[in-house]
């Protein structure tokens, strides 16, 4: 079940992004993804692997809608993102 609602609050983030790209730092899209920063700095693997398949692979391809969204990441999943982009 947290893959599935991870896919919809992925939706949610970027829709939020495309509806103010240049939002206030209290923005929820912003804090949102400031806190799965630092949930994924986390040495519980479980978390990983879920913010991992079902947040960053669930982001838009460059090209497409929100993929800018990537710009406002923390670095490591920045880092993981590019990985396999």
């Amino acid at each position: 079940m947290p893959h599935v609602l991870f896919g919809e609050l992925t939706a949610w983030l970027v829709n939020a992004y495309l509806a103010d790209p240049h939002a206030a730092p209290e923005a929820t899209w912003r804090r949102i993804l400031q806190e799965l920063e630092r949930d994924y700095d986390t040495d519980d693997s479980d978390v990983k692997e879920l913010l991992y398949v079902s947040f960053l692979e669930n982001l838009p391809y460059p090209g497409e809608d929100g993929a800018r969204i990537a710009e406002h990441l923390g670095s490591r999943l920045a880092a993981d993102l590019a990985d396999f982009r």
